[in-house]
């Protein structure tokens, strides 16, 4: 994400690109599908512990976004610590999981598969993991705005950028909460 790519009046950002270091040539090439999407961010984020009246998110970005453009119009808003884009294995460990530790995200024990260094058997580690790995975010997004906020569904499909609405009920239909106890209630 770029400081360009932020309209801070409207709280908007575009996204243009992605970095893609999957192969062993990393690059930057077109969004997924190669569509390009816009999408708004909060104000706030929900309150949570640590911030019970939400987290001034949009005052945050702005800073962020303004002390970026002062130095380079199109640089990095969220470099790594040598000034390029996060590779997906440092970004998960240095900046991801520290923040969902901060943020007091859920977690469960899993029982990762190993194998015992001096007798060689197969075992099992219990590892704490995230109960909302980095992509689930963009589920409970659209899941919250759509059952909890009662977004329509066209809303949450332009939000989301997906291709359709089509696809956002197919995804998001099935996880309608109480709608079992809805239909009795008729």
């Amino acid at each position: 994400l770029r400081a360009a790519d932020v309209d801070l009046q409207k709280r908007l950002i575009r996204v243009e690109r992605q970095y893609n270091d999957a192969s062993t040539e990393a690059k930057i090439t077109l969004p997924k599908f190669g569509k390009k999407r816009t999408t708004v961010y909060p104000k706030k984020t929900p309150s949570s512990n640590r911030y019970p009246q939400g987290f001034d998110l949009a005052g945050a970005l702005r800073k962020r976004v303004r002390k970026v453009r002062r130095q380079d119009p199109n640089g990095l808003l969220f470099p790594a610590p040598h000034g390029a884009m996060w590779r997906v294995t440092n970004f998960y460990r240095n900046r991801f999981h520290p923040a969902a530790k901060t943020a007091e995200w859920p977690t469960h024990i899993w029982h990762r598969p190993a194998t015992d260094k001096q007798t060689g058997e197969a075992t099992y580690v219990p590892t704490q993991r995230l109960d909302w790995p980095w992509h689930s975010l963009r589920h409970v997004f659209c899941t919250h705005y759509l059952w909890e906020l009662g977004a329509s569904p066209a809303d949450v499909s332009q939000a989301a950028g997906h291709e359709s609405v089509d696809i956002t009920l197919r995804i998001y239909s099935s996880r309608a909460p109480d709608a079992l106890n809805r239909l009795s209630s008729l």
